[in-house]
């Protein structure tokens, strides 16, 4: 055996070794298919308690062209019930971080170039932060110095 053909076959089986080692490799971040049914299922609960899908609230959930009286007598009334609907929320915010956290590490283990990673991450997180955001204003409107106030529940809806 000649020196090249023998550099050529140490080359091609530190090939085999390195895509052995690569496909092998363990995944990176947490399983996205969980976290995504996490937040699903949070996501859905907090809706379907001050909706029309809850069968004991009538009225459900006030639009934003509503009357400010039934705003303000909505969250009078059911303020435990908005409460639980925003920590279900809270939570689905938490869940959705996790995905684009996951999301945006599966993507850099595949190779996507940085840019597009970074696009992933901060668009996520920042729609997590929102989903965040959004609950802690809501359960803030359901507390009685709050939600006795009707400008104030009105500026905050």
């Amino acid at each position: 055996m000649t020196l090249q053909n023998k550099e050529q076959t140490d080359a091609r089986e530190r090939e085999v070794q390195l895509n052995a080692t690569t496909t092998l490799a363990r995944r990176t971040g947490p399983f996205l298919g969980i976290a995504a049914v996490v937040y699903a299922v949070l996501h859905l609960a907090s809706i379907v308690l001050v909706s029309n899908f809850n069968p004991s609230l009538r009225p459900s959930f006030p639009a934003p062209d509503a009357a400010a009286s039934a705003i303000v007598a909505f969250f009078q009334m059911h303020s435990d019930l908005v409460r639980t609907a925003t920590f279900f929320q809270f939570g689905a915010g938490i869940a959705l971080g996790i995905f684009a956290i996951g999301g945006a590490l599966r993507l850099r283990g595949l190779g996507a170039s940085a840019a597009w990673v970074s696009i992933a991450l901060v668009s996520g997180l920042m729609t997590a932060l929102d989903i965040a955001a959004a609950s802690h204003i809501l359960w803030a409107m359901t507390w009685p110095g709050i939600a006795h106030n009707t400008p104030l529940t009105l500026a905050l809806y």
